[in-house]
């Protein structure tokens, strides 16, 4: 059995740290009768909202299992439309305008499923969560309702909506006090 467990930290705490929070991971494994625990400390940076924003999208677009070229190019039109230049470090900004849509597209699914591969559903969970945290934090209602609105566009994008990314929304919606 697998928990997870957080450890607050403050804005003034994470800024010591250099920007970066600290997430504690407990493992716990019946051994013989008897429990172990393995401490895991994984770094997880504060997130801008563009940033926050695409982790959000990225999630909602994988969450069923698939990734369509028209849910990368609804996160597409939003980063050009609502967040110039894109995410992300001053180079990596440069080599995705370099890129032509197509390209970001295809970058865009090779993310999705490496994340999805990587983390179990208890961590994509976490880690929608926090971009959610960091994104409403850093954001305006208008600014939250555009990118709600995205995110149900790339939901229906393939015609029809599963459970999971009905589950996703849902929290969304509860994390950000809407209806």
């Amino acid at each position: 059995m697998r928990r997870e467990a957080r450890i607050p930290i403050t804005k003034r705490m994470a800024k010591k740290m250099k920007s970066m929070t600290y997430l504690v991971t407990i493992f716990k494994a019946d051994i013989d009768q008897k429990y172990s625990f393995e401490l895991s400390l994984h770094k997880v940076y504060l997130m801008n909202k563009y940033e926050a924003a695409y982790n959000l999208m990225m999630i909602i677009s994988v969450v069923d299992g698939e990734f369509r070229d028209s849910e990368g190019g609804i996160i597409l039109e939003y980063l050009k439309h609502t967040h110039e230049p894109f995410v992300g470090t001053p180079n990596e900004n440069k080599m995705f305008m370099d890129l032509t849509d197509g390209q970001l597209i295809e970058h865009f699914r090779d993310a999705s499923y490496q994340f999805y591969r990587d983390h179990s559903n208890s961590a994509r969970m976490m880690i929608f969560e926090g971009a959610a945290k960091h994104f409403y934090e850093q954001s305006l209602p208008s600014e939250r309702d555009a990118c709600i609105d995205y995110m149900k566009r790339i939901m229906i994008a393939d015609n029809r909506i599963s459970p999971e990314e009905n589950t996703y929304i849902n929290k969304l919606f509860k994390l950000w006090g809407m209806k």
